[in-house]
């Protein structure tokens, strides 16, 4: 970021998994939009930070070489099938970020041992690639 020096009155690219991050940077005034007039899944009340959409993580694949994908997170992980993934590192990649916090509200607790199950599934974790199925 051009911190001080920057012109931009609009700031794109950040999700809510880095609003805390750019918060405290403290590069960012309050905006004039009220919180009660966002909609948004969940709900919103940040009085600087104004979300314009919002979408769902979910792994992409291709349909010609998977007849029947994984339903849900958990048939992934937990199938016996010998599904090949690859997703993004959570430590530079928002989506891969995002794979990190979902499984860990759908595992709780159990994610560790849920890691260890998707990790014998996964080709490997990048910056992007193009695989069969992908976390998007």
């Amino acid at each position: 970021m051009e911190g001080k020096n920057s012109k931009a009155d609009v700031v794109l690219g950040l999700d809510n998994n880095l609003l805390e991050a750019a918060a405290q940077s403290k590069l960012f005034a309050k905006s004039n939009v009220p919180a009660s007039a966002v909609s948004v899944p969940g709900g919103w009340d940040n009085d600087t930070f104004v979300p314009y959409d919002y979408g769902y993580f979910a792994f992409v694949y291709d349909k010609n070489k998977l007849a029947n994908p994984p339903k849900s997170l958990k048939e992934l992980v937990e199938g016996p099938q010998k599904w090949r993934v690859i997703y993004e590192d959570p430590r530079t990649s928002t989506p891969g970020l995002g794979l990190l916090l979902w499984m860990q509200k759908v595992y709780g607790d159990q994610a560790p041992e849920a890691w260890q199950k998707l990790a014998a599934k996964t080709v490997t974790v990048t910056k992007a690639g193009a695989k069969p199925m992908v976390c998007s």
